[in-house]
């Protein structure tokens, strides 16, 4: 069954055909549409496939369920979190997080997500192959990354996941575009408790110390924590809190001590060292408030280098 015309995981019906679970290949037709042509990525949860439509002839990115995870005995609590991606995926409509097209289910692979094709490199490689990047790019990314958040948030969707794995960089119209992906473990507010049931969820350096802790609340702070990360990460080249191991990067955000940036790099000015201060500091309601708010402290405390940006557009999905 595909699904077109409304949006992303509304009403899927997961088809338990014994054949679901075979392995996807180069050239395998999905729906009669979606051409398989190369794997992208893959992971415990699933893989990401370049794919061609036929008639259009135009790429897209098609993300499938791992087939092990078809077979398993828990195969519908993988699907039903699948279809959740892309349901939740599809609530926001801004030009900074990667576009969720369709979704629907094939015999053979089971259910698929279509979203846009991005071309670049993911921050991480990007910050892999660099070391560290200049203030003006790393406030541009982060200013970027805000009015995706703030996009999320206003839908009441929340990421969890924000590090720089989960951003692409690509162009829009030629310029620097920072997209922010995978909203597989995204949850919206009418989860409140499914975080305590499940455990903690997310990278250990990028979570906030109520994340570490278990909590569900202030779920928009997470998000600007991990944000704050990256963007430390970005300008200095390494996490702000010891990711050695879990005790330790543990510890040490619970504490909330780090080095300022310029400790590490001269041009740094006392006004981004304070705005890292606040985006760290130890209790949420001490933070910013919302996205919006830490990209305009961003941009004040850059204001001497100049930031390019694709779009200052946000829009909330109805």
């Amino acid at each position: 069954m595909v699904v077109a015309k409304r949006p992303p995981g509304a009403g899927e019906t997961f088809m338990n055909d014994t054949n679901v679970g075979l392995l996807p290949r180069e050239g395998l037709v999905i729906d009669g549409r979606w051409l398989l042509e190369e794997r992208l990525g893959e992971g415990a949860m699933g893989e990401v496939w370049r794919a061609k439509h036929l008639e259009l002839q135009s790429h897209v990115a098609v993300k499938l369920l791992a087939p092990k995870l078809l077979r398993s005995a828990t195969r519908e609590k993988h699907v039903a979190a699948f279809l959740r991606e892309a349901s939740l995926a599809s609530r926001v409509d801004c030009v900074h997080t990667v576009r969720v097209m369709e979704s629907g289910s094939s015999p053979e692979l089971g259910p698929y997500l279509v979203m846009e094709m991005l071309d670049g490199l993911d921050l991480f490689e990007h910050l892999a192959r660099s070391g560290t990047l200049e203030i003006a790019e790393t406030a541009s990314i982060v200013a970027q990354l805000c009015l995706a958040l703030q996009a999320l948030h206003v839908a009441d969707v929340f990421h969890r996941d924000v590090k720089p794995e989960n951003v692409v960089m690509t162009t829009l119209g030629g310029r620097p575009c920072a997209k922010l992906i995978d909203f597989s473990i995204a949850r919206d507010g009418s989860a409140a408790c499914e975080e305590v049931e499940e455990g903690i969820f997310g990278t250990p350096a990028y979570l906030s110390p109520e994340r570490l802790e278990g909590s569900t609340r202030g779920r928009a702070p997470a998000d600007l924590w991990a944000l704050a990360v990256v963007a430390y990460q970005c300008l200095v080249g390494k996490v702000p809190f010891d990711d050695r191991t879990l005790a330790t990067v543990c510890v040490a955000t619970h504490r909330a001590t780090f080095a300022p940036p310029s400790t590490f790099v001269a041009r740094v000015s006392p006004g981004l060292d304070g705005w890292f201060r606040r985006a760290f500091a130890r209790a949420p309601s001490d933070r910013f408030a919302t996205a919006l708010e830490m990209r305009e402290a961003i941009v004040d405390a850059c204001s001497p280098f100049p930031l390019e940006s694709a779009s200052s557009g946000v829009r909330a999905a109805a």
